[in-house]
């Protein structure tokens, strides 16, 4: 196994692609003028080959690239093709290439013009044809054989061995101590894991009995349930029988109902235009009424001015015939107010019953109505019980609304009426006051009938 050729682009002093080569088996010199990429050359092996430029950071990536004149190139690659035809790599081919390529964000390794999956796959396979990471001495470099001769004895034969290989082997060794004493940790950890278990198991035991005893106290529970649910089952069946047979005589009894409401509404209607005619017979009886005070103040005005007549008569002591045919008149206009004023109050005595008896056949409509609403049957007007409830509540606010109405309109009349009564009292008392004034004006009359009568016969003798 040797190198047969180096391919390099991009990298360092190689600007474009270069390929340096073919090599032979044995021993290879490479000679040049200073400058010409000797050095350049071996870092682009090394690169590929030796842990030196293993983690590269991208300021490093960066500073591995050509920056000669013209446009930088973006990646840098080195290629080395070994000849296998000893098989070294365990690869079934006379040749094998080991390619590296880097750029500002990537590093990745070919291997016979494919990518590695990884770079362990590289090394492992670099590490089986004798290039390893942990004996960097296949690569000598320049003052490393100074170095090696003026060395001590302690560091030559660490060389030595590192050359050898024994070294591997020594980490290994150190790495399998390491695991041992790691293994050694873990076993103890698993002992204490296992002693943990046992307490779980057994405290996972007494749990398994108590889940045993819960299960069956669980499965009695549910027998229990069980005959409890089919209990309810039986008695919310048989109240749904019972509600099934409720709802069908509900039904009997609001198709009877609705038969009673369509009759109750024609009667309703009924006594709506009765209400309506006492209304206005009302109103007629309040126009009588009105109309009675009128002709009260027109008696009362006859009556102030029969008293000033009277009065005239007491200061006039000439005419006594013609006071005596006045006396006569207004004893007849007295006598025909008496009727009057008769005929006027039993009038209003009748109106006042009247109106009582309207009033009283106003309660009892009224009464009646609100019977007939409150038997109405709503069911099947409302989807809802709260539709059903709203209904009643706006009902009930209209009828009180109307109640307070009619109360303030009870009161009205009961206030007019006072006032009649008021006035129809009054009116008695002037009358009697007029009858006591007539009774003296005719006393006074038969007295000055009688002084004229004695005058007279004075007069004659």
């Amino acid at each position: 196994m040797h190198i047969k050729s180096v391919t390099v682009q991009g990298f360092k002093s190689y600007s474009d692609k270069t390929v340096i080569g073919p090599f032979h088996s044995g021993h290879n010199v490479v000679v040049g003028r200073n400058g010409s990429g000797k050095s350049n050359f071996f870092s682009a092996i090394e690169f590929v080959l030796s842990n030196e430029f293993s983690s590269l950071r991208v300021e490093q990536r960066c500073s591995l690239l050509h920056e000669g004149s013209g446009p930088r190139p973006v990646s840098a690659s080195v290629e080395i093709l070994f000849d296998n035809t000893d098989r070294r790599f365990p690869q079934d081919c006379d040749e094998v290439s080991i390619k590296r390529s880097i750029g500002a964000k990537k590093d990745q390794f070919y291997l016979n013009s494919k990518m590695a999956s990884n770079k362990s796959e590289v090394v492992g396979m670099m590490e089986a044809a004798g290039f390893s990471y942990s004996n960097p001495y296949y690569i000598v470099k320049q003052g490393q054989i100074n170095s090696i001769a003026c060395c001590s004895e302690k560091d030559r034969l660490r060389v030595i061995r590192e050359v050898a290989g024994t070294e591997v082997y020594s980490e290994k060794r150190k790495g399998a101590e390491k695991e041992l004493a790691d293994t050694d940790t873990i076993v103890v950890q698993v002992g204490d894991s296992l002693r943990m278990v046992a307490d779980r198991l057994e405290q996972l035991g007494e749990e398994k009995e108590v889940l045993e005893e819960y299960k069956l106290v669980d499965r009695k529970r549910r027998a229990v349930e069980f005959a409890i649910v089919e209990g309810d089952m039986m008695e919310a069946k048989l109240k749904k029988e019972k509600t099934e047979s409720d709802l069908s005589e509900y039904e009997e009894e609001t198709s009877k109902a609705r038969e009673r409401l369509e009759k109750e509404n024609v009667d309703v209607e009924g006594g709506k235009r009765k209400l309506a005619k006492v209304k206005g017979q009302y109103k007629v009886l309040v126009g009588d009424l009105t109309e009675m005070e009128g002709v009260i103040e027109k008696l009362t005005m006859s009556k102030e001015a029969l008293e000033l007549k009277v009065g005239d008569w007491r200061n006039e002591t000439a005419g006594q015939d013609d006071m005596k045919v006045q006396l006569d008149e207004s004893r007849i206009e007295l006598a025909g107010l008496d009727d009057k004023m008769g005929t006027i109050g039993h009038r209003m005595m009748e109106v006042m019953g009247q109106a009582e008896a309207r009033k009283e056949e106003l309660a009892l409509l009224e009464q009646d109505r609100n019977q007939m609403f409150a038997r109405k049957g709503r069911r099947e007007q409302f989807d809802t019980r709260e539709d059903r409830d709203d209904w009643i509540n706006e009902e009930m606010r209209i009828i009180e609304e109307q109640l307070e109405s009619k109360q303030i309109q009870i009161l009205e009349l009961a206030r007019t009426l006072q006032e009649c009564r008021d006035r129809l009292r009054d009116g008695k008392t002037a009358m009697e006051a007029t009858k006591l004034e007539r009774m003296e004006v005719e006393e006074q009359m038969e007295i000055t009938s009688t002084n004229l009568r004695k005058d007279l016969l004075s007069k004659a003798d």
